[in-house]
């Protein structure tokens, strides 16, 4: 019997997970990482005695606060954009946690995602899920070659309505809102969390500058602002400005009308592909720079193995420094 750890978040996503898996003939014990202070929707002790399953917690506090919390707190201070969860996936999930279950004797690591694999031309290819609303993907586009073989992610053959199903058959509340914060900010503003742990590394006010470089007003802080950002900046005026650019150096901002936020190139450092180690030649794709966004077709170029250039089809709105964009073809 195969053992498999399942990541419990004391959610119903990673509790259904452990279900499914222990109703597949995998020997489940559930792993709750304790990351934070922050008390989960449900007690995953819990979830493990409704489902008679083995459990077990790790506390990764120190270690999440270095690898997860310090640098989205570094990345706010140099003026970008940080995307925690995608580093979480790939630093404390699918890094620490995969290496500590594998030398407890486990076969496999599963957590609630919505993303399949398949293993093609003897490589391993992340997939959508199958339930386009719920898909994270996006999320998981860092993982490697190495940690793949061994992820199981059962939801992603399935719907979110028919995960809710199976947690009211099985005995779980539908009470608890489903949380898609962050989970190290519960208050759900980043800049209260910025003002209460780096408060006296946060910088003060500075000039807000038009495409000319005339002043045309003052900010309070750029950790305060994202490109896109229009509300806080108080400048009056016929038309409304939008954060272009955040220049941290300076301690200033560029604004400009709307039109001017729309990008028709962008440079990505740390490319990670499924189908092959890098890219050799240019490559039609869909894009994503965010993770709710509607994809947008674009040709991706070469400039070395870890970097690319994208040439959209469409221009984008704010393109933002720190954050992700995922290369899809099909599924």
């Amino acid at each position: 019997m195969k053992k498999v750890a399942v990541a419990l978040s004391g959610g119903i996503d990673s509790a259904v997970t452990a279900y499914l898996l222990k109703q597949q003939g995998y020997k489940v014990t559930g792993v709750f990482l304790r990351l934070t202070e922050n008390q989960p929707p449900y007690s995953p002790s819990n979830i493990a005695k409704l489902l008679k399953i083995d459990y077990i917690e790790l506390d990764l506090k120190d270690i999440f606060k270095k690898e997860i919390i310090k640098p989205f707190i570094e990345t706010y201070l140099l003026g970008k954009t940080p995307n925690p969860c995608i580093w979480c996936n790939q630093k404390i999930k699918f890094g620490i946690l995969l290496k500590e279950i594998k030398k407890m004797g486990f076969d496999f690591l599963a957590t609630g995602h919505y993303a399949r694999k398949i293993f093609k031309n003897n490589r391993f290819i992340l997939l959508r899920g199958i339930d386009q609303q719920r898909d994270q993907s996006y999320f998981l586009f860092p993982l490697t070659q190495e940690q793949l073989p061994h992820i199981l992610w059962p939801l992603g053959t399935i719907n979110k309505e028919k995960t809710k199903k199976i947690a009211i058959n099985i005995g779980l509340s539908l009470n608890t809102k489903e949380s898609r914060e962050i989970c190290f900010i519960p208050e759900r503003n980043y800049r209260l969390f910025l003002e209460k742990h780096a408060k006296e590394r946060l910088t003060k006010e500075g000039k807000i500058l038009n495409l000319e470089g005339k002043v045309i007003g003052k900010h309070s802080g750029i950790w305060r602002y994202t490109i896109g950002q229009r509300h806080g900046l108080g400048i009056r005026g016929r038309e409304a400005y939008y954060v272009r650019v955040i220049d941290a150096d300076k301690n200033c901002l560029i604004v400009a009308p709307r039109q001017a936020l729309f990008f028709k190139e962008a440079i990505v450092e740390n490319v990670n592909f499924f189908p092959f180690d890098s890219l050799k030649e240019p490559l039609y794709v869909s894009v994503k720079i965010r993770y709710k966004q509607i994809e947008t077709k674009a040709l991706i170029k070469p400039i070395n193995e870890k970097k690319v250039q994208i040439i959209f089809e469409t221009p984008q709105f704010a393109v933002t420094p720190g954050q992700a964009a995922v290369f899809y073809q099909d599924e």
